[in-house]
């Protein structure tokens, strides 16, 4: 039976819809993701807030009476538009999730080659590096099952796979987050070893003179092109 509110009703469940999209392009907006991508999401985001502000103004424009009388074939618009509203916020929920946790793979990888480098330090200088090397092993395992979801998850993004993507994304997630509490507990213990600190310490320095080699080298080439 269709209610005498049918018109509040079909109002309702687009402004929901519309609001849910919003919030998706301001996520995207302030999130990592490189400008070319985030750019051809947000104009499909706001491609679909048109469609349904266009339908949401077409029912306001209704009377009660005809709402009532039209309700059924609205409302199977709208649960077309619904339909459609849900691809597009996934999709920017994808995006967001993967484009962080690549962010924060990448830095992982990076910090994690320093702190192997620090292990080795202490190794050269004598020190007891067993419990080190086996928690560092432990460390890397979990990056490299981060990485691995992660990139599963792009090729089910590509292949139009979404949910499964998304499930992928949560499973990176997880691991990645297993991975930063072995991080943690093996940055303690590099601290705490003999000669752990002042390993990290020059670890850093070896670091940042990398940094600036690669710097002048990159501006070299400028002038040079």
């Amino acid at each position: 039976e269709v209610k005498k509110d049918s018109k509040e009703l079909l109002l309702k469940s687009l402004e929901r819809a519309i609001e849910m999209l919003a919030r998706s392009k301001v996520h995207l907006e302030e999130s990592p993701v490189p400008e070319e991508k985030k750019a051809e999401i947000i104009s499909k985001i706001e491609e679909q807030v048109k469609a349904l502000t266009e339908l949401k103004d077409k029912i306001g424009q209704l009377t009660e009476e005809d709402a009532i009388n039209e309700y059924k074939e609205f409302a199977k618009e709208i649960k077309g538009e619904l339909k459609e509203t849900k691809k597009h916020v996934g999709k920017g929920v994808y995006t967001v999730a993967s484009g962080k946790i690549g962010g924060v793979l990448e830095k992982t990888e990076h910090l994690s080659k320093k702190l192997e480098s620090a292990i080795e330090k202490i190794k050269e200088k004598g020190g007891d590096v067993s419990k080190l090397e086996t928690n560092i092993a432990a460390f890397k395992q979990k990056l490299t099952e981060a990485e691995t979801q992660h990139r599963e998850a792009k090729q089910l993004f590509e292949q139009g796979k979404q949910p499964e993507a998304t499930e992928k994304i949560r499973e990176s997630h997880k691991a990645l987050k297993e991975a930063h509490q072995l991080l943690k507990e093996l940055i303690k213990d590099i601290k705490e070893a003999k000669g752990g600190y002042q390993a990290l310490t020059e670890a850093n320095e070896e670091e940042k003179a990398l940094m600036e080699a690669k710097k002048e080298e990159s501006e070299t080439k400028k002038i040079e092109g």
